[in-house]
């Protein structure tokens, strides 16, 4: 029942909480009444038993991927019946990705929106022709910590997609305006 629900709906604090109590109580405890010292932490626990845990599920972890795949299924799968219904709802003129919360909206479109935030924490632009992709907001360098450029833009730069550093008719990095508008470490990353 509750795996269902986790992977529709975002579950309160208060029930993963719960959960994590009576797991607790259950592991550590010999009877209802009497609690025993908990000789580890809940998080150590949840470890898998590779890393020196017990392999023992976060709920609210577990509820924020189940939540992420509901997201991406969404977003990969734009034709199906559901996510044709809910775009003519929530994202008419937009892509899932562009969405906004909206007026009103129920408790099962705010979960969507909860997964995908999920998924943009770890989702990575994969450069084709560029044209799509901020060179200063985006991640889109898979050498570089968080994906994204490491250095600011430049005050006196006016470049915005990936695209203007792209040579169209060879369809290679602009290396000499690269090294003209981006750290070294940057221009090396980027290349």
């Amino acid at each position: 029942m509750a795996y269902f629900a986790s992977s529709h709906f975002k579950l309160p604090t208060s029930f993963h909480e719960s959960v994590r109590k009576a797991s607790s109580r259950f592991y550590w405890s010999d009877s209802e009444e009497r609690q025993k010292i908990h000789w580890m932490s809940w998080q150590r626990l949840c470890r898998p038993k590779s890393r020196g845990g017990l392999g023992f599920k976060d709920t609210k972890l577990q509820n924020r991927a189940l939540l992420a795949k509901a997201a991406w299924r969404l977003w990969t799968t734009p034709d199906s019946h559901w996510a044709k219904f809910l775009k003519s709802i929530y994202f008419p003129h937009c892509d899932f990705m562009q969405a906004r919360i909206g007026n009103r909206p129920s408790w099962g479109w705010r979960s969507l929106l909860v997964g995908r935030d999920v998924l943009l924490e770890g989702l990575r632009w994969k450069v084709g022709d560029g044209s799509r992709i901020d060179i200063w907001a985006d991640r889109w360098i898979p050498a570089l910590p968080n994906s994204k450029l490491q250095y600011p833009k430049p005050k006196d730069c006016n470049l915005t997609v990936v695209a203007d550093l792209i040579e169209p008719m060879t369809r290679s990095w602009k290396i000499s305006l690269l090294q003209s508008v981006f750290h070294p470490s940057d221009v090396d990353a980027i290349l």
